[in-house]
């Protein structure tokens, strides 16, 4: 048994492995075939003219699942709104007749294999829509077998009428003719038939269907056929309800007589007062030359027919339509509001103009002598409105043509009161001023608001300038006022206004600009306005700028100091300088640095306080001048300064210490030995000046131009006079610190972010005005006021 174990798992290792000296042969390929898709849709066997049905798809195939599907109708308003595998969305068409609908979906696999199946829907007739559609259709008509009878149908609706269709029963479409006449919302049919072979008398059905494009209406008739009999009499008349003309053309109008008299009489005549002739009065077909007519006119024509002892009456009515021309008149004007003064033209337009018998002009709330016609236009020239707001008026141009037809055009303007102007139109006026530059032409755009129409010349005043413009132009582009300026005559740094006045009429409504006049790009600052003591020496550190940028580069430029009163500089021609002021003056001093490039002359002016001081008081500090120095109290009790007080240059004073720099450039403070200030200052040297800040905190800076601080908040305002090249001024309010930094105000919250900056132009003075913080621009130095709005969060 072990041995045939063996053996067998040889074996079958042997088959596993693929042992033999031969390779075993390939088998041949397996051969794929794939079947087309199998489908099946259910369609619901009818189905609601203008309804929306869902189709169940049933799609399976083997070999895929993705599928396209094509879906198809016998009638183009079907429309399949959503396909997919499963189901699928239909919007039958509406139909005011039976239809027999196909649909067919083809599908095809990933193979491009295909199948395909149809379904028929029965699409039933929705109900009738009623709309305002009146038909005039007699109810009954009789005919013999074998003869023609002609049917007659008129409607007329509130809207254009598209379509009128009749429909027969089977037994009578052996030999028609249908005609239709459409007129805008009138509209005629007849309906010409072979009455079929009968064996007995027969009454027919026959519907007719009024469409428009919102609706559609249907009434019936009865159609009698009968049968021959030799021994009765009889006389069947038919004719249409009504006919509408237009005048001045011919009209027919035809009558179907069936009679046992071979000779019937017939007698056609007017029921109403007119004398239009008719042809062929004793026959069934009457005619008669429709006349122009100044109106639509309403008239019956009645017919008579006679044959043996039967006699039948019909009357039609007759509407005879006023031939309207298609008159293409406009009536434009070149405004739609004035006020007094300004010139409204109302212009008659029209390529017709050959047609035209006589017009006329139409104006309300004005007399004829207030406005006048010349050709086609009518000009006013508006008046003055002082009762109300406005006044309305109203043009209307009336044309006669020559069919008698009137054709009538109107406009309307409305006069407004002067004052109303100012509500009309305005500008925007920037924030920032328009920098100009002496002998460069500028233009710049300010966007005029409101009604721009009423505007009818654009000019800039620069009267407020104290330099001469060669060029001052204003015009109106679009919705902006574009101007241009360019003068010669600038020779010193200004703030001022270009005044933008838009005139309409009698009238005028103007804007100040604000521009900034520049003799040139070099902008020169000697520094912002302090008090000092009489008779001192004091540091001025000036800038120049280049386009308001810091200029270290000085090679080129020329400096000079200048002052108007007594007292002298230790280097006049150097950006940098000392001026030693007259012990006597106590006024204030104008203190003027000029600057000469490329033969351009700039200039700026600081002004410095000087005093005499007496004595100053601040909460609990007391200091006066003794005989020859300065003296202070704390609580009563004498606190020396360590400096030599009997020359002082600049004094500041709070509730708990004072502080002093003499003209020796030393600088000491004394008071509260508790409070912050006194316990971080000592004795310093080369002080050019002391900056109190908030009564709690003192900077001073030296010769050099470099700062330091003591007291609350010191790192905070070192931090920030470090990011400037020349500081000047800092002063703290409300949780704001403003610096005037390279010669411009910049301030800034607790956290050191900026929150404002003016760079339009330097500051002359800083000062706490209402408990604000407000400089003045150096430009205006005594006008230019400036407030703003410090938001510290």
């Amino acid at each position: 048994m072990r041995t045939l174990i063996l053996f067998i798992f040889c074996f079958l290792l042997t088959a596993c492995s693929g042992g033999g000296s031969k390779d075993a042969p390939t088998p041949p390929p397996i051969k794929v075939v794939k079947q087309p898709p199998t489908l099946t849709i259910t369609v619901p066997d009818n189905a609601q003219s203008g309804a929306i049905i869902q189709i169940t798809t049933s799609i399976s195939d083997p070999d895929s699942t993705q599928f396209t599907l094509d879906w198809q109708a016998n009638h183009d308003g079907v429309i399949f709104t959503s396909v997919s595998q499963t189901q699928t969305q239909v919007q039958l068409p509406q139909s005011s007749e039976e239809l027999n609908i196909e649909l067919s979906l083809t599908v095809k696999d990933e193979s491009n294999l295909s199948a395909k199946q149809s379904a028929n829907l029965r699409l039933m007739p929705s109900e009738p829509i009623q709309k305002d559609i009146v038909i005039t259709l007699p109810s009954t008509y009789t005919v013999a077998t074998n003869q023609y009878v002609t049917l007659a149908v008129s409607a007329q609706s509130d809207e254009p009428i598209r379509d009128i269709k009749w429909q027969l029963p089977q037994a009578l479409e052996i030999d028609t003719e249908s005609q239709n006449d459409f007129n805008d919302t009138n509209a005629q049919s007849t309906l010409t038939l072979l009455a079929p072979d009968l064996q007995q008398t027969t009454a027919f059905t026959i519907k007719v269907t009024v469409s428009t494009d919102s609706g559609y209406k249907t009434v019936q008739t009865q159609l009698s056929v009968k049968v021959e009999d030799s021994e009765t009499p009889y006389l069947t008349v038919n004719t249409p309800p009504s006919v509408t003309a237009d005048e001045g053309t011919s009209v027919h109008i035809n009558a179907t007589i069936q009679s046992s008299a071979q000779t019937p009489t017939i007698k056609w005549q007017w029921l109403s007062d007119t004398n239009i002739a008719l042809s062929n009065a004793n026959t069934a077909q009457v005619m008669f030359e429709a006349p122009q007519v100044n109106q639509d006119t309403q008239l019956q024509l009645g017919l008579t027919v006679t044959a043996g002892e039967l006699s039948e009456t019909r009357t039609i009515d007759i509407l005879i339509k006023k031939s309207v021309i298609d008159f293409d008149l406009s009536l434009q004007s070149n405004r739609s509001s004035a006020v007094k003064g300004q010139t409204v033209t109302f212009l008659a337009q029209t390529t017709q103009a050959d047609l035209i018998n006589s017009d006329n002009w139409h104006v309300t709330e004005l007399d004829a002598s207030q406005y006048q016609v010349i050709d086609n236009k009518l000009i006013i020239t508006a008046p003055e409105v002082s009762q109300s707001a406005y006044q309305d008026i109203v043009v209307t141009y009336t044309a006669s043509l020559n069919n008698n037809q009137d054709v009538s055009r109107s406009a309307s303007v409305r006069f407004l009161n002067g004052s109303q102007l100012f509500t009309q139109l305005g500008f925007t006026v920037p924030e920032q001023a328009i920098a100009i530059y002496n002998n460069e032409q500028i233009n710049f755009n300010v966007p005029v608001t409101g009604n721009i129409a009423l505007i009818d010349t654009l000019t800039v005043d620069m009267s407020l300038s104290i330099f001469g413009f060669s060029q001052s132009e204003a015009k109106l582009e679009q919705d902006q006022a574009s101007i241009t300026l360019l003068s010669d005559k600038i020779i010193e740094e200004k703030q001022t206004y270009a005044e933008i006045i838009a005139h309409a009429g009698d009238y005028s409504v103007s804007a100040m600009i604000p521009i900034h006049l520049h003799p040139s790009h070099y902008k020169v600052y000697a520094g912002i306005k302090e008090s000092y003591i009489a008779g001192s020496t004091i540091s001025l550190f000036g800038l120049i700028f280049h386009n308001n940028v810091p200029v270290t580069n000085l090679a080129g430029h020329q400096f000079a100091w200048l002052d108007n009163g007594r007292g002298s500089f230790t280097e006049r021609d150097n950006l940098i300088t000392n001026y030693t002021s007259s012990k006597y003056i106590n006024t204030a001093t104008d203190l003027t640095l000029t600057h000469q490039k490329d033969a351009i002359t700039t200039e700026s002016i600081v002004t410095h306080d000087w005093t005499i001081f007496t004595s100053q008081n601040q909460g609990n500090m007391n200091c006066f001048k003794g005989s020859q120095s300065i003296k202070c109290l704390f609580n009563g009790l004498e606190v020396p300064f360590s400096i030599d007080t009997t020359t002082p240059k600049q004094f500041v004073i709070s509730d708990n210490f004072a502080c002093l720099i003499n003209n020796q450039e030393e600088f000491d403070c004394v008071g509260d030995s508790t409070h912050t200030v006194i316990q971080q200052t000592a004795v310093a040297n080369n002080i050019a000046r002391v900056n109190l800040i908030d009564k709690n905190a003192v900077c001073i800076q030296n010769v050099t131009g470099q700062w330091q601080c003591s007291g609350n908040n010191k790192n905070h305002f070192m931090s920030l006079i470090g990011q400037f090249n020349q500081v000047y001024h800092i002063a703290s309010k409300n949780n704001a610190t403003c610096l005037v930094a390279d010669g411009f105000m910049r301030c800034f919250n607790n956290d050191a972010n900026l929150i404002f900056e003016d760079k339009t132009d330097t500051v002359a003075e800083v000062k706490i005005v209402a408990g604000s913080m407000c400089y003045y621009r150096s430009s205006n130095s005594t006008t230019s006021l400036q407030c703003p709005t410090l938001t510290t969060y």
